[in-house]
């Protein structure tokens, strides 16, 4: 049984693990920094202890790297980060798409063309949450129908940061088009109960988002790393 000073410094933990995701991802911290166990610990008011345990989380969340002779770094999001990122997000999209389309019903259909419906309001009020919260919906309508919960675990993993790069970069009207003909792309290919053309749609939508983030990265000079 755990005593109670075991049970005050696991909420302590958690308490500050969600504290630093939520600096990182605001961007409080550089990409790059070294989190200094002293350091952390002055700034959020708090031991050591939960600093390791909480560093140790987020490092298994992909949010930093610990690094030997240097500790807890900030993970940079640089092209190879990207380019990976969308790769393992292309090979479970295309799986998740074509399991989908094994168990799609009318009602299924028409919550996702509800969520692409959801998405393009989101992307013609230009408001970046609102698009990437209808967005992540979308596609999280169709991974809910494959039923396979690994792929909805490993799905979101190393995810944020690329979400903080696009909170940053922010969204541009031809962007957000391209990406509803994506999306109208594949709702239809799933009505058509097109296997071949959902796969096809669901890969080219990955790789039109990874082309479109990492041009960014580079006209921004942010592509190292």
């Amino acid at each position: 049984m755990k005593s109670a000073t075991d049970l005050q410094s696991g909420t302590m933990t958690q308490r500050l693990t969600e504290r630093l995701r939520a600096d990182i991802l605001a961007g409080s911290f550089k990409p790059g920094q070294r989190l200094k166990i002293v350091a952390v610990s002055q700034r959020y008011d708090v031991s050591p202890i939960p600093v390791r345990e909480a560093l140790r989380l987020l490092a298994g969340q992909g949010l930093v790297e610990l690094q030997p002779h240097r500790g807890a770094v900030i993970r940079k999001v640089g092209a190879d980060y990207v380019r990976n990122m969308f790769d393992i997000r292309m090979a479970l999209e295309t799986m998740l798409v074509e399991r989908a389309l094994e168990r799609i019903t009318a009602e299924d259909l028409s919550r996702i063309q509800s969520a692409e419906r959801d998405y393009a309001a989101a992307a013609e009020s230009r408001n970046v949450e609102a698009v990437l919260s209808t967005n992540a919906a979308f596609h999280g309508a169709i991974t809910a129908l494959a039923e396979n919960e690994e792929a909805e675990k490993m799905a979101p993993r190393g995810w944020e940061l690329i979400r903080a790069v696009r909170l940053t970069i922010g969204f541009d009207h031809e962007r957000a088009a391209a990406n509803i003909r994506d999306h109208a792309e594949i709702v239809a290919a799933l009505a058509g109960r097109d296997s071949g053309a959902a796969v096809a749609a669901a890969r080219k939508h990955c790789l039109n988002c990874r082309d479109y983030l990492m041009a960014e990265l580079r006209r921004r000079d942010l592509s190292e790393g």
